[in-house]
């Protein structure tokens, strides 16, 4: 790394076998250098132009460098992160500004090199600095598409703070209820979006569902209420709710709740279970899957009743269920052993996709034919995606470059084909969209 602070060119090289090497040059005759050991690589370097001072960091050691006498003036061990990089500086506000790999800004005192004792942190942003727990894309509409995130809340242990943002706009909190922690478990956009605005969020603390026609600005609760203590799990809504209004919610007990008047009502169904899907078939058939102590079951009338169809994959307990539609529903499962399975059959077979470690995974599933149809899957802060429907699973694709923001969430848009981004949480508060169709 190097930076022209005047007339020199000043800089330092590191070699994996021998010490680090700090020079500075004239461009013509003068020639200057020292060595020495560190541990690290060049993680960036800056010039104050109002103390006329070079700061140079290596490894976590930031270096003050006298660009006129060629000489070190002092040194500081960092308090940041081990993956920064220095950016620059701002002599009037006198801030050193520093970026993490996943994209974050971090603004620090340059004081702190001279005795003083300010903090780092983190540049103000839209969305704070918690890990986004899920993220949900709404169909497009006019002016774009409305993408919610939810992000860790360390308050709420039992759900998220609610983001939204509508395309180009920017993040505002969701706003929902009167308490400081509304801990919501999940949302769900209508599939008829571009017409009703309807956006749903099933909330912990208190529980209940509310809805939203325009863009979080208001909620209305649920008619219906929730025995004190329920904790949601899930929130699913039918393709075809423009003609339903159908909409189940799953509770962490294995619950499962319908309501047929677009959210407003709830009833509470017999069956109980651990996971649920659901999918509408290419005639129209609402398929709604569910397992439960190890057995698979379906309906095809909104939840009155279940049929067993077999086992989960071994008999497992699953930690994710998901489905798609074709002819015969094609259903995907991780197991808690960390086997990751398709069954083409609605659930009467398994074969593996991938055998794995027992992490917290994801799925985004575009719509279109299943032998074309693209399917991402978010593991252990990794991803690959597959475009023929999980016949056959990429890791060295466009999406997998999102890999490196530390991902811990992903959605697509409803209308994939027409604007194939995947869109993706990380770690840190921050929600980037790649370019994902199969040859960007």
């Amino acid at each position: 790394q190097f930076l022209p602070p005047d007339v020199n060119l000043v800089g330092l090289a590191v070699s994996r076998l021998g010490p680090t090497s700090f020079w500075a040059w004239d461009g013509e005759f003068t020639w200057h250098e020292e060595f020495a050991d560190f541990q690290g690589g060049p993680a960036g370097m800056a010039f104050d132009a109002e103390r006329e001072l070079i700061y140079e960091v290596i490894g976590s050691t930031i270096r003050i460098i006298d660009p006129r006498e060629r000489a070190l003036a002092g040194q500081a061990t960092s308090p940041l992160p081990a993956d920064v990089h220095l950016a620059g500086h701002y002599s009037p506000s006198d801030v050193l500004y520093f970026v993490t790999a996943s994209g974050r800004l971090i603004l620090w005192s340059a004081t702190n090199l001279f005795g003083g004792t300010a903090t780092p942190v983190v540049a103000p942003s839209p969305l704070p600095a918690q890990p986004v727990r899920a993220l949900a894309v709404s169909p497009a509409t006019a002016i774009g598409h409305t993408t919610a995130a939810l992000l860790e809340q360390p308050d709420c242990p039992d759900g998220g703070q609610l983001y939204l943002m509508t395309d180009p706009g920017g993040w505002f909190p969701g706003g929902i209820g009167n308490t400081p922690c509304a801990s919501v478990a999940a949302v769900a956009f209508s599939p008829d979006f571009r017409h009703d605005s309807l956006l749903f969020a099933a909330v912990n603390e208190p529980p209940a569902i509310w809805r939203t026609v325009d863009a979080g600005r208001s909620w209305t609760p649920a008619l219906a209420t929730f025995e004190p203590g329920t904790r949601f799990d899930s929130l699913l809504i039918s393709p075809k709710y423009a003609h339903d209004q159908t909409l189940f919610a799953l509770t962490k007990a294995g619950l499962l709740y319908r309501s047929r008047d677009g959210g407003r009502g709830w009833r509470l169904l017999d069956q109980r279970l651990d996971r649920v899907a659901l999918t509408q078939a290419t005639d129209t058939t609402l398929n709604l899957f569910g397992t439960f102590n190890g057995r698979l079951l379906r309906s095809v009338n909104s939840g009155e009743t279940w049929a067993e169809t077999g086992a989960t994959p071994n008999g497992e307990q699953l930690t994710l269920l998901a489905a798609a539609p074709a002819d015969t529903p094609t259903l995907f499962a991780f197991t808690a052993s960390g086997r990751f399975m398709r069954s083409l059959d609605a659930g009467v077979t398994w074969n593996p996709v991938i055998e794995t470690s027992a992490a917290p995974v994801q799925l985004a599933i575009a719509a279109g034919p299943p032998e074309q149809r693209p399917i991402f899957l978010l593991h252990d802060r990794s991803i690959q995606a597959s475009y023929d429907g999980m016949a056959s699973i990429w890791s060295a694709t466009a999406a997998d470059e999102a890999g490196r923001f530390r991902p811990t969430a992903i959605a697509l848009p409803p209308d994939f084909a027409a604007t194939p981004y995947l869109y993706v949480g990380t770690e840190d508060g921050q929600v980037v969209r790649v370019r994902a169709d199969a040859t960007p």
